[in-house]
């Protein structure tokens, strides 16, 4: 079988009344998300006639856990400082490491044999 459930995934998902409650938007969320795990490439600059890139990401002991969400702060409507943690709520899940297809179609291959000394008429 090549169906195997072993890469671990961190569910985030957005509590819209508490987000709207405390006057984030869900946008703000999802761009605070967005810079603080992936290695999204926000500019670029010149020195001595070479271009190079401007990444932003956290160092990857800052944001390995699930309670490094309580480090992150972002604005609300008012000014202030809201821990992204209070707006989102977070699940720890297993997805396989890879999603196969035939025609289309997500599916998995199964094989299986006899078991020893059954013949194949009896195994149908």
């Amino acid at each position: 079988m090549n169906l195997k459930f072993t890469k671990p995934e961190l569910r985030v998902t957005t509590d819209r009344d508490r987000a709207r409650d405390l006057g984030v938007s869900v946008a703000d969320i999802a761009a605070a998300l967005q810079l603080y795990y992936s290695n999204g490439r926000l500019a670029y600059f010149l020195i001595n006639g070479k271009q190079y890139q401007v990444i932003a990401q956290v160092n990857r002991a800052n944001r390995d856990q699930p309670l490094d969400l309580k480090t992150v702060y972002i604005r609300n409507a008012k000014g202030t400082l809201v821990q992204l943690d209070n707006v989102v709520k977070t699940t720890e899940d297993a997805t396989p490491p890879a999603i196969y297809h035939f025609n289309r179609y997500k599916s998995a291959t199964i094989s299986c044999g006899l078991a020893p000394g059954v013949r194949l008429a009896k195994g149908l």
